[in-house]
C-alpha cells in the first residue's frame, strides 16, 4: 500500500470519527461488531495515528480526536494512556502545525483545570526522561506566535491567561522553568530583536515569556481594534455572534491581564 495514500486514510477516519463523537457519541459508543466496540476501534485508531513510525502529518487531526475524547469519553477510557501517546508523539515532530495540534489537547485541559492538569502533567514524562509539563510549556511558548486558526488561537491565549495569578509564586510549578527567546536591543532609541544569526537566543524565565506573549496579544487585539474603527474590517449581519463571542473574550484577556499588572505594581510597591 502506498505511504502516503494510507496516511491521508487514518488521518480523514480519524477526522470522520470525531466528527460521529461530536454530532452522536451514544449512539456510536453503542455499536458493536463481531465483539469489539466502536471505543475500542477507536483507541486503535488514535495509537495508530499517534505511533512514532507514523510520519507526523499522519497525526494533523490526532490532537482533535484526543480532545474530542477526552470530553466526551470521560473516565469510560484510560485518558492517561492517551495523553502519554500525545506527549510522546509531540517531541518527534517538527511542523509547527503538527504541534499545535497536539499541543491544543493540553490547552484545553489547562482551560478546564488548570492546577489539576499541571499537577498531571508532572508525573509524565517524556521518552527522553523530561518531565511532561516542563516540555509542554517550553514548546507552547517556542510556537504560540505560530499559531494558526482563530480558534485555537483564543483558546490558547484564553489558557495563558489562567497562568497569570501564578506567574509571581515562587512555589509555582512554573518558577523554575526557563524558555529561549529573541535577544533584545536598543538601535536608534528603539527597542528590536537582535539578529539570531548575530545574537542568538537567549534563556528567559518561562513568567517573562508568558507575559511578553499576552502583550503581544493584546497589541493585536488594539491593532485589530484601530483597524475595525478605520473601516479596514468589514463586518456582516450574519457574524453578530461571532463578533459578541470575540468581544467577550477580549474583554475577558484585557480585564485579566490588567488584574495582573495591578498586581505586578503591588508586589513592587511592598519591596520599595
Amino acid at each position: 500500500i502506498n505511504k502516503q495514500w494510507y496516511q491521508r486514510r487514518v488521518r480523514g477516519g480519524g477526522e470522520c470519527v470525531r466528527a460521529f463523537f461530536a454530532q452522536g457519541f451514544s449512539q456510536i459508543t453503542a455499536v458493536n461488531y463481531n465483539g469489539v466496540t466502536a471505543m475500542e476501534y477507536t483507541l486503535q485508531l488514535i495509537a495508530r495515528v499517534l505511533d512514532p513510525e507514523m510520519s507526523e502529518f499522519g497525526a494533523l487531526n490526532a490532537g482533535r480526536l484526543g480532545s474530542s475524547l477526552s470530553k466526551h469519553a470521560g473516565t469510560a477510557v484510560n485518558i492517561n494512556e492517551i495523553l502519554q501517546a500525545v506527549l510522546n508523539k509531540l517531541t518527534s515532530c517538527e511542523a509547527p502545525t503538527i504541534k499545535q495540534s497536539l499541543l491544543v489537547v493540553f490547552i484545553k485541559l489547562f482551560n478546564h483545570d488548570l492546577e489539576g492538569s499541571m499537577n498531571f502533567l508532572q508525573t509524565l514524562t517524556t521518552p527522553t526522561g523530561e518531565n511532561g509539563l516542563v516540555y509542554v510549556m517550553k514548546e507552547w511558548c517556542d510556537i504560540q506566535e505560530l499559531f494558526s486558526g482563530e480558534y485555537e488561537t483564543k483558546v490558547a491565549v484564553i489558557a495563558l491567561t489562567k497562568f497569570m495569578p501564578i506567574l509571581l509564586n515562587n512555589n509555582s510549578p512554573l518558577a523554575n522553568i526557563t524558555v529561549s527567546d529573541d535577544e533584545m536591543s536598543i538601535e536608534g532609541g528603539r527597542l528590536t530583536r537582535s539578529s539570531k544569526a548575530q545574537q542568538g537566543s537567549v534563556q528567559i524565565p518561562i513568567t517573562v515569556k508568558i507575559f511578553k506573549i499576552l502583550v503581544q496579544e493584546f497589541k493585536n487585539i488594539l491593532e485589530e481594534k484601530e483597524a475595525e474603527k478605520a473601516g479596514d474590517l468589514d463586518s456582516e449581519d450574519d457574524e453578530e455572534g461571532d463578533e459578541d463571542y470575540e468581544e467577550g473574550t477580549q474583554i475577558m484577556t484585557l480585564a485579566l491581564m490588567a488584574q495582573f499588572l495591578g498586581d505586578v505594581v503591588d508586589v513592587f510597591e511592598d519591596n520599595k
